[in-house]
């Protein structure tokens, strides 16, 4: 759908910005919103709110495991009411805001701005607020504020430099009239709500496509591919009944060494000549190795640590525990960190394809959610991985399981990957959509 742009413009010196509709005034953030500065002392409110990155501000028995713990004593909190727009001074630059719509208790670290006036719309404020065009022109401000990887989940984060509120109220954001506010705001929350449902739609599809997957692959690991093969009890809660040909082993009987804990060193970036660097953070949500933030690893220091063609890794902490990937060698010379376990298997008893198959299945991550440590962050040791139980077909059966999922699962894959591709897409063009909306880029006033 192609949108109309405002008949005149007028230029604004400030660059993620650049021009406004000639008509919009162009005021500092202290002009527009005040801080909402209350604190919870003597205490009002025992209920504490919680700011997510995906669903902005919700109460803090909602927001499931993860982040900070709450203190017990919350007299030091501020309060935040209906119609904040609540955002992390130590994180905004990441998308750590939201409008809040209960009255609670919040940590220090946030910043709560409400409306100064009536010509002011907080539902705009908090589309700008939103939008990443805005979000990463604070970059800078909290005395240089950079992004980071972190080294267990991967995703970016900011180094915690706090954004100071004297800097943050003199920046510029544009004033439309209240009206317009209004009309650009609802005509987000429309558009928010449209593409919300087209990818709640893919989301669905790729939950029934890796659940049928997964199904698929735990039928092949228990029964095998050939029909009418007289089965026996495996002995094993999550396996049930096998082929009575099959056996049934512990992990550590098919390993050619010990499982192998990772190095713990930083390894540098890209230093030519020197073994690549795997860790945690390189490895996706789908077992697969990505090539971005590439480390190396000083050879003296890597050599304990080489990987050879077939040896499998494990990550053992952390929100990508209980995956694998398989070394192929297309990496070069490579080695692995810690918050990584190497396998290296018999190939003569089970090759390394049909092992990474298993760790597909539903039964071992029965078994794996069953052992992990819960003390403070998932772990699980090489201890509990030597001990999972395999079920085991001769070679030549693996050979042909391996090659049935092969091209049942590749089909799949392409499907799951269009789909995250349109979820993608959808979140571009809905970001797209606020920023140009916001910043009067499309004159939406004939369409909310």
């Amino acid at each position: 759908m192609t949108f109309a742009r405002y008949s005149k413009y007028k230029a604004v010196d400030v660059p993620w910005i650049q021009e406004i509709p000639s008509h919009w005034g162009f005021q500092s953030i202290k002009s527009i919103l005040v801080e909402r500065i209350e604190k919870n002392s003597p205490i009002k409110t025992k209920d504490i709110l919680s700011l997510t990155m995906d669903r902005g501000v919700i109460p803090y028995a909602e927001r499931g495991g993860g982040g900070n713990k709450a203190k017990e004593d919350i007299s030091s909190y501020k309060l935040a009411y209906p119609g904040d727009i609540v955002l992390n001074s130590m994180n905004v630059v990441a998308g750590s805001v939201g409008l809040s719509k209960y009255f609670g208790a919040v940590s220090p670290v946030y910043y709560m701005l409400y409306a100064r006036n009536a010509d002011v719309n907080i539902g705009y404020y908090d589309k700008i607020f939103s939008s990443t065009v805005f979000q990463r022109s604070l970059l800078g401000l909290g005395n240089g504020i950079l992004m980071k990887e972190t080294e267990l989940s991967g995703k970016l984060n900011t180094i915690r430099l706090k954004i100071p509120i004297d800097k943050l109220n003199i920046q510029y954001l544009p004033l439309p009239p209240v009206d317009e506010q209004m009309k650009i705001s609802g005509f987000l929350e429309e558009i928010n709500f449209k593409v919300n449902k087209l990818i709640q739609k893919q989301e669905k599809l790729i939950s029934l496509l890796m659940e049928k997957r997964q199904a698929l692959i735990s039928n092949y690991i228990t029964r095998g591919i050939y029909k009418n093969t007289p089965l026996k009890e495996s002995n094993v809660e999550w396996y049930g009944e096998i082929p009575a040909h099959w056996e049934v082993t512990k992990f550590k009987f098919l390993l050619n060494e010990s499982l192998q804990y990772g190095a713990n060193e930083s390894g540098d970036a890209g230093q030519e000549g020197w073994p690549r660097y795997i860790r945690i953070t390189d490895i996706d949500s789908d077992g697969n190795l990505k090539n971005e933030s590439i480390k190396t690893l000083n050879p003296e220091l890597a050599a304990p640590y080489i990987l050879k063609h077939g040896d499998i890794l494990f990550a053992r902490s952390g929100g990508t525990v209980g995956k694998s990937f398989i070394f192929d060698g297309a990496y070069g010379e490579s080695c692995f960190a810690g918050y990584l376990i190497k396998a290296s298997v018999d190939s003569t008893r089970i090759l390394p394809e049909y092992l990474k198959y298993i760790t597909e299945s539903h039964m071992y991550w029965e078994y794996i959610l069953g052992t992990q440590s819960q003390s403070t962050i998932q772990n699980v040791s090489a201890e509990k991985y030597a001990r999972l139980p395999i079920p085991l077909p001769t070679i030549d059966e693996q050979h042909v399981i391996c090659k049935k999922l092969d091209a049942v699962c590749n089909k799949m894959n392409e499907l799951v990957s269009k789909s995250k591709e349109s979820v993608s897409l959808l979140q571009e063009h809905r970001a797209s959509l606020i920023s140009a909306a916001v910043t009067g880029k499309i004159d939406v006033r004939e369409l909310a």
